[in-house]
């Protein structure tokens, strides 16, 4: 003989109240001059100029390829023993 399933009740949803929702003061800046982060103290070396100059050619080499809605073309070299100096 199989039992019977009694029917199940469904519980009726409460409505849910809003909050009120405040936005939070922001804080006043103190009257403190600011100063430069190290990043902007630094100089840059002989290498350091190397590497920029060849970013800025890379970002514009991507920028005259997409004015002339061309695909760029990035190389990348690759990370290996035969180019890694200890």
């Amino acid at each position: 003989m199989a039992k019977k399933k009694s029917p199940r009740t469904v519980a009726k949803k409460r409505p849910v109240k809003k909050k009120d929702v405040k936005k939070k003061a922001t804080a006043q800046r103190s009257g403190r001059k600011r100063t430069k982060s190290k990043a902007a103290k630094a100089k840059h070396t002989a290498r350091d100029k190397k590497t920029l100059g060849s970013i800025e050619d890379l970002a514009n080499g991507v920028v005259q390829a997409a004015r002339r809605r061309g695909d760029p073309h990035v190389d990348i070299p690759a990370r290996t023993l035969s180019n890694v100096r200890y």
